[in-house]
């Protein structure tokens, strides 16, 4: 009896990100599912900037990921939204304007996200990132944060810079 091969009826669209392996799609299926707020639009710009970006999981990104995962969800979304500031360094003011909270709240998440080392204290009130940390951060607002929340953080961040200008 000879075999034949059956041609499938309907061909499952693929996704050049997820490089047509069973592992990475079940990962994308696992992010879409737990992500229930995202559009398909957000997910599939998440995988597109991932892949253009050429992102890997390396030693370091584990490492950070330890101390990412036991901060507070408050803290978690600065680190996030910090790095999106296309500055060098920033203030307590322009935290709180990224994150829409209060400036004692960004102060004291600034604080300990500096005693995390996760930031570098320049001054009293100023804060940067070590290249591979900003690198980092920058991956998990990629991941976690929709490009619209992050076009409203950065719009935020804009108009406080320009009130203060303007001031």
């Amino acid at each position: 009896m000879k075999l034949r091969r059956v041609e499938p009826i309907y061909k499952l669209p693929t996704n050049r990100a997820a490089t047509h392996l069973p592992l990475a799609l079940g990962q994308v299926a696992g992010h879409i599912r737990g992500i229930p707020g995202w559009t398909l639009s957000d997910h599939a710009d998440r995988l597109d900037k991932r892949h253009h970006d050429h992102r890997l999981d390396t030693a370091v990104e584990l490492a950070l990921d330890l101390s990412y995962q036991h901060l507070p969800a408050a803290e978690q979304q600065l680190l996030r939204l910090l790095a999106l500031d296309p500055g060098h360094d920033i203030d307590a003011y322009a935290a709180a304007a990224l994150t829409a909270t209060g400036l004692a709240a960004a102060r004291r998440q600034l604080r300990q996200l500096s005693l995390d080392n996760l930031l570098q204290t320049l001054s009293a009130d100023r804060y940067t990132f070590h290249d591979l940390v900003r690198v980092y951060a920058t991956g998990r607002a990629d991941d976690d944060e929709p490009a619209s929340a992050q076009r409203t953080a950065l719009t935020r961040l804009f108009d406080h810079y320009l009130a203060t200008a303007t001031a």
